[in-house]
């Protein structure tokens, strides 16, 4: 039972039952990965002072979210999962983290509009968009809706598109036992928006 008298089920006793989520929202510089690093990571230390618990950044924050008809800088942008942004956003963790980038798999060298998180002990996953919306033609899509185990329970991701137009995503995650789904979108700089 919850200090207000609420009954909580069994499954997630063991879980936290606060928390506190940061949503950043900020038009990511175009192909500029350093740059937009920089702003996340002072969004991460100014949410750190605040005792956030889960801080959640827009799709693509690591690259920019702008259509470009060739869609050639995402794939020469992409990184591993691990790689170097999730490898420093790990080190920043105090916090579960939540961004999006555009990912390079290690199997196959498929590209993939993916949503990373970290935890205070690591990398906890990376979600890849399953239904990519018609300009993105540079990438694959996912696959699988991947729950993420965190001291707050399940977690559940999708990408912009996924959850517009897909109702179930949301559906999906339910079904697996989700406390918190999250969606993390950008909206581009688009001529008559």
């Amino acid at each position: 039972m919850s200090p207000d008298g609420e009954i909580i089920p069994k499954e997630y006793q063991k879980y936290h039952h606060e928390l506190t989520v940061a949503v950043v929202n900020f038009h990511a510089e175009w192909g500029n990965k350093r740059a937009n690093l920089k702003k996340m990571e002072g969004y991460i230390e100014r949410a750190h002072k605040e005792k956030v618990d889960l801080i959640l950044f827009p799709e693509l924050m690591l690259t920019g979210a702008e259509v470009e008809p060739e869609m050639r800088m995402h794939r020469e942008l992409a990184e591993p999962v691990p790689g170097p942004t999730t490898i420093r956003m790990a080190e920043l963790s105090n916090m579960d983290i939540v961004w999006g980038m555009p990912e390079v798999s290690r199997e196959g060298g498929l590209y993939y509009n993916a949503a990373v998180i970290v935890g205070p002990d690591g990398l906890l996953g990376v979600y890849r968009k399953v239904h990519p919306w018609v300009p993105e033609q540079w990438c694959s899509k996912g696959s699988d809706y991947p729950v993420f185990e965190t001291k707050f329970g399940p977690i559940g991701i999708g990408i912009c598109y996924d959850n517009y137009f897909f109702p179930e995503v949301a559906r999906i995650y339910a079904l697996k036992g989700v406390r918190l789904y999250l969606n993390p979108t950008a909206v581009p700089v688009l001529e008559g928006l």
